[in-house]
């Protein structure tokens, strides 16, 4: 067989699959038929049905409404337009370098009871890295798509010299949630998107130490102009840590959290409440200010303040109150 008739089996059996994807699609605009017509005529063997719906999603027309689009919309066209790249991994939660923050609640208890000297600084360096990657796309008929999660969050005792500066604490959050499209409205305010998932939270010590937990949730986002706003409750899922290394989470963490988001012209800020809504009241508030830098397109100066539980893992039953100024690598949204 020679090198142009296999080219023309290759294409000949292929071509089924890819004209079966196209009738499906015919509801939307030209430009996505286009493309899957081109990528058809360009056919290579190294190219699979998935990659090509990847490369052509990112041209499937928003649907027109008489409001503007809202700050999550736009955040999910330029992940879509990433997801073509097979290599891509975008932001999941904000990502930040906080290099002076002070906390005035110092917790030295669980180290001290462990049998450690414990003489923490008031000054650390608070860092988070959450990056996501889409892992099947167009599922529920093409209003779905489904992504693992990694989130790490550490605090750092850089100025304490004097022990060899170590990390006081590392909390790993390893996630997988599937989002789907709503585009539906609700008191003048669109539902662009909702979420569905599971959550494993752990700082990954050994007892007595040892802090873990792990949820499953829902979430809805909601979006209106230059705002949005983010509800999620949760149901913990028992484990092996459920009895032994914090059994009580819950009347600290609460059930639920709610975030309000503002983006500006030059400036964002958000605010997430969690609260466990008992009688013996316990929750917490972080608020976050960012502001763009001269000479930078995409990190931003970024002040935080949280007050109350549950910042960290170690910390998640103590009273925190901390004040944090740094760098902004990805947005809220």
């Amino acid at each position: 067989m020679n090198r142009n008739h296999l080219t023309f089996s290759l294409q000949f059996s292929v071509l089924p699959i890819l004209l079966c994807l196209f009738v499906t699609v015919q509801a939307h605009a030209d430009p996505y038929q286009d493309c899957i017509l081109e990528a058809i005529e360009q056919l290579s063997d190294e190219r699979t049905v998935g990659e090509i719906r990847a490369l052509c999603e990112p041209k499937i027309p928003t649907p027109i409404r008489s409001e503007p689009i809202g700050l999550i919309e736009k955040r999910l066209k330029l992940e879509r337009e990433a997801s073509s790249n097979r290599f891509a991994m975008t932001q999941h939660k904000s990502s930040y370098m906080l290099p002076l923050s002070y906390n005035s609640r110092v917790n030295n208890t669980p180290f001290t009871d462990a049998g450690q000297e414990s003489d923490l600084s008031d000054y650390e360096v608070k860092f988070q890295l959450s990056v996501k990657a889409q892992v099947f796309d167009s599922i529920m008929r093409q209003r779905g798509r489904i992504f693992v999660a990694y989130t790490n969050q550490s605090y750092w005792q850089l100025y304490d010299q004097e022990n060899s500066a170590p990390f006081r604490e590392t909390n790993h959050e390893p996630e997988i949630f599937a989002d789907f499209d709503y585009d539906k409205n609700l008191g003048g305010w669109h539902i662009p998107l909702v979420r569905g998932g599971w959550v494993h939270q752990s700082n990954g010590r050994s007892d007595p130490l040892s802090r873990s937990w792990n949820r499953i949730y829902a979430q809805i986002f909601l979006e209106k102009e230059k705002w949005a706003l983010s509800f999620k409750p949760w149901i913990r899922v028992n484990g092996d840590s459920a009895d032994v290394d914090n059994p009580d989470i819950d009347e600290f963490m609460g059930n639920f959290e709610l975030g309000i988001f503002r983006q500006g012209n030059s400036s964002s800020a958000s605010l997430l409440l969690r609260n466990n809504l008992r009688s013996e009241n316990r929750g917490a508030l972080e608020l976050n200010w960012s502001k763009e830098l001269p000479y930078s397109s995409k990190v931003r100066f970024l002040f935080q303040y949280f007050y109350g539980y549950g910042e960290s893992l170690i910390d998640y039953n103590v009273l925190t109150n901390r004040v944090s100024v740094g760098l902004q690598l990805s947005d809220f949204l």
